[in-house]
């Protein structure tokens, strides 16, 4: 009876969260995936119920295992997720242009290492952890290199000039590109 009325709670919590997420296709997936282990655990804790003794006892611990790793992949896909991507990220800039970006590096590791406190933790603490991860990796990249972004962006500008169209001399405009010389050395402006 009791296992009955804890499948029904969770039923029911599980399709107040799949009935929100009726225009999100991305949310509906997360949620398919969440439904995985009180479905497992559930079966478990019903064949627990029906035979009773220590055979009860062994599934109904599994069942909590089965939630517990459920709740571990939730925390995983929150912050490993973002690991992940961070990880390749630096192995593409490695392979690619040979070099390591070591904020990153750091980033990805403390978020590797956070893992097991978002497990425990409410989920939007985990939330606010990443958050402010990312914008300290943010702040730590983007600070250094402001004037080379700010140079890179004007390496190119467009200067119009006048240009001859025909042999009437009639004149036209055409885009001449230029580049800043006090950045890039012998690369002076053209005219």
């Amino acid at each position: 009876m009791l296992v009955g009325a804890y499948l029904l709670v969770r039923c029911v919590h599980l399709t107040v969260h799949a009935v929100a997420a009726t225009g999100d296709a991305g949310l509906r997936r997360q949620v398919a995936i969440t439904w995985l282990p009180p479905l497992a655990g559930g079966a478990l804790l019903v064949a627990g119920a029906l035979l009773g003794g220590w055979t009860q006892t062994l599934l109904f611990a599994g069942a909590l295992l089965v939630q517990g790793v459920g709740v571990y992949l939730t925390a995983t896909a929150l912050l490993g997720g973002v690991a992940l991507y961070l990880a390749g990220q630096l192995l593409f800039k490695r392979r690619m242009h040979n070099a390591l970006s070591l904020p990153r590096l750091v980033a990805t590791g403390v978020l590797v290492a956070a893992l097991p406190a978002a497990v425990l933790a409410p989920p939007l603490v985990g939330l606010a952890g990443l958050v402010l991860i990312l914008a300290a990796l943010i702040v730590v990249e983007t600070t250094p290199y402001a004037q080379v972004r700010r140079d890179l962006r004007g390496a190119w500008s467009p200067v119009w000039t006048p240009m001859t169209t025909s042999p009437s001399c009639s004149v036209g405009l055409r885009p001449r590109y230029s580049r800043p010389s006090r950045r890039y050395g012998k690369l002076a402006r053209r005219r």
